[in-house]
């Protein structure tokens, strides 16, 4: 009876990186800034060190979610800068997903925490440590989601150029900065107040506040999931549209300006709600999703279940090396 033969693996190069194309290793650092400086933001809502007494708690909390919104124009332009310029590389990859571990997994996980327990009374105000751990959760995975990614890019395994394997870090972080901007719009805008009732927002409110840290738990199983998320800016963005269409995204994009905080909500959330639904919703889009899940199959029993480690960036595949 023959021994199976084990394919021996190839020594890895060793490589050493002399140089950086500037622009885009700027805009992926002024990713990774805007993150920290959200946690700073943060900080001194909660310990008042250095914070000015006459800015409230809340407005810096609003300031940190922000610059997650902020974080995510860096991100964007990062990978297409460098395409454009034809300076991707793999250091860059790299470089981009150690920012969104900062931006997209550290920084919502941590204003989770602290607005659970700056807001009270809330469900979790006297149960932190549960809080706590909903928050370490959504990093952890945040983590696991970007190391997958690294990998399946360095295997050429990163899917269909319109989907994602899993939720994206940058969309996990964008549902979770939205609600924190809703919950304290819901308590000052007055505009919705009249609209829907004083009482009606300040109810919404405390529903968001109790239900962030069970969210930041979905969304962080949702980064780790199999599940195809559509590329929304390739869907949008390419290929040709009827003129209707552009007057439809202007408008969006007007009614964007004077609710901004809702509009972040609903594009955010529904974006996720949006992507599961069409998964069990019959409609033209299944054809697409089947033939994700279809070359999901076809790549798994090619490669079979072997280890590789070391990268490429996370949901830009503009920064990753062309294949």
């Amino acid at each position: 009876m023959s021994k199976k033969r084990v394919p021996r693996r190839r020594p890895v190069k060793k490589r050493i990186v002399r140089t950086i194309s500037v622009l885009p290793t700027l805009l992926t650092l002024g990713n990774a800034f805007c993150g920290f400086l959200a946690m700073a933001y943060v900080a001194d809502a909660v310990g008042g060190f250095g914070r000015d007494p006459s800015i409230a708690p809340a407005v810096l909390i609003q300031r940190a979610a922000w610059l997650v919104f902020l974080a995510m124009v860096f991100d964007a332009l990062d990978g297409r800068i460098a395409r454009i310029t034809r300076t991707d590389s793999s250091f860059g990859a790299e470089l981009d997903s150690l920012c969104d571990v900062i931006t997209f997994g550290a920084t919502p996980a941590f204003l989770v925490k602290v607005i659970v327990q700056l807001d009270a009374p809330n469900l979790f105000a006297t149960r932190p440590r549960i809080a706590l751990w909903f928050s370490v959760l959504f990093v952890a995975c945040a983590i696991l989601r970007l190391a997958r990614y690294n990998v399946e890019n360095l295997s050429g395994r990163i899917g269909p150029r319109h989907y994602f394997r899993g939720l994206p870090t940058p969309a996990a972080a964008g549902v979770v900065a939205s609600l924190v901007l809703l919950h304290y719009d819901l308590l000052r805008n007055e505009t919705l107040a009249a609209v829907f009732g004083k009482s009606a927002c300040t109810w919404a409110s405390a529903w968001i506040l109790n239900a962030l840290p069970v969210v930041a738990v979905l969304l962080g199983l949702l980064m780790i999931s199999r599940l195809p998320f559509t590329h929304l800016v390739n869907r949008l963005t390419r290929g040709r549209r009827p003129f209707l269409y552009v007057i439809m995204l202007v408008f969006l994009l007007v009614l964007a300006a004077f609710l901004t905080e809702v509009f972040l909500a609903v594009a955010f959330c529904g974006y996720v709600a949006g992507s599961l639904a069409a998964l069990v919703v019959p409609g033209p889009w299944r054809r697409d999703i089947d033939r994700f899940a279809t070359e999901e199959e076809e790549a798994e029993e090619e490669e079979g279940e072997g280890g590789t480690g070391g990268g490429a960036g996370e949901e830009e595949e503009a920064r990753a090396p062309p294949a």
